[in-house]
């Protein structure tokens, strides 16, 4: 049950502002809630002082203790929707202090645009262009959640193409919420390319293009033992 309230609450905070079905919310949880898991999961959700309850047709929220939601299948028939409040979504992508009501609207819009990215991330060329936000002011929005601790900058590798000949690459960084942060070992790095159509390619950015990472460990492990058996002697070697 941890385990999914945990998830629950992910969930509904990542939602946002314009909060979640209660009939959207069973699919995306994890493990999948039983009909038993559902009836004690949702006892738990109601008695949460930061969700909202809202159903079609209502401008004000309802209570919790509205008799036509105490059972979760009637919730799901209303279209009940849970919104969390401000304060639990701030806490959410670690805005914990005071002066969190101080960020600036641009700022809060970048976080609310990483933490829809969850996993996946999001290039910083992208978070620019979708929140509009160029040049120095987008380094700066950047900057400022970053000495904050509220999101971590990854370098990636974008390779524009597949084809050897018209391949062209550009480095830029991927940016997550630190809640979701990948955090890669010295001799790694990010690469993202784009996947062909029908290819499998494992981990993915938003726009379905390949998330790679790219361990030079192994190569570099190669060559020192291909000199160490030089034994003193020279090595060619052809790519």
């Amino acid at each position: 049950m941890e385990a999914l309230m945990s998830s629950s609450l992910e969930e509904v905070c990542c939602s946002g502002a314009r909060g979640l079905s209660l009939s959207y919310l069973w699919p995306t949880l994890t493990p999948k809630p039983t009909l038993a898991d559902k009836a004690s999961l949702w006892s738990n959700l109601r008695s949460i002082p930061s969700f909202q309850f809202t159903i079609p047709g209502e401008d004000t929220p309802l209570s919790r203790e509205d008799v036509r939601i105490q059972r979760f299948d009637h919730a799901e028939k209303l279209g009940l929707k849970i919104t969390a409040n401000q304060h639990l979504r701030d806490c959410f992508v670690g805005l914990y202090d005071a002066s969190s009501s101080n960020f600036s609207d641009r700022d809060r819009r970048a976080l609310d645009r990483l933490l829809a990215a969850r996993t996946s991330g999001i290039t910083q060329s992208q978070l620019g262009k979708d929140l509009g936000i160029e040049g120095n002011n987008l380094y700066y929005v950047v900057k400022t959640l970053e000495c904050r601790g509220l999101i971590v900058r990854q370098p990636v590798v974008v390779k524009k193409s597949k084809d050897a000949e018209n391949s062209s690459t550009v480095t830029t960084n991927l940016i997550y919420l630190s809640r979701y942060a990948k955090h890669l070992g010295v001799q790694q790095r990010f690469e993202i390319e784009k996947c062909a159509d029908g290819e499998e390619c494992g981990d993915t950015t938003e726009d379905g293009d390949g998330l790679l990472v790219r361990d030079f460990v192994p190569a570099m492990k190669a060559i020192c033992d291909k000199l160490e058996e030089a034994n003193d002697k020279v090595n060619i070697l052809t790519e």
